[in-house]
């Protein structure tokens, strides 16, 4: 694996996996300004595919486009996905920067 563009945050937050006209829920396990890895045990597949991920935060929604570049799984049983950030909105950016300011 090379070496990330950004460290990563680790968080716990909820959040809701929209793709190909599917939804899924997961757990935010950590993020960056130029991805994220989300537990869940339903996949979005192909890998490459694009998505929305949807964090709501002190009432507030942020919706971020990503592309699925990774899945994990543990004995064949699937739990988790590395999300590439595609062009963030500034209120992910914000929301990364105001965890970066707390650490």
């Amino acid at each position: 694996m090379g070496i990330r563009a950004f460290d990563r945050i680790p968080v716990l937050i909820d959040v809701e996996i929209n793709y190909n006209k599917n939804v899924c829920t997961g757990t935010l396990m950590n993020i960056s300004e130029s991805g994220m890895f989300i537990r869940t045990n339903k996949m979005p597949s192909p890998l490459q595919s694009q998505i929305e991920i949807s964090i709501l935060l002190n009432g507030k929604l942020i919706r971020v486009s990503g592309k699925l570049v990774r899945e994990e799984n543990i004995r064949g049983y699937y739990n988790g996905i590395g999300v590439e950030v595609l062009n963030p909105p500034q209120n992910y950016i914000d929301f990364i920067d105001n965890l970066l300011n707390v650490l």
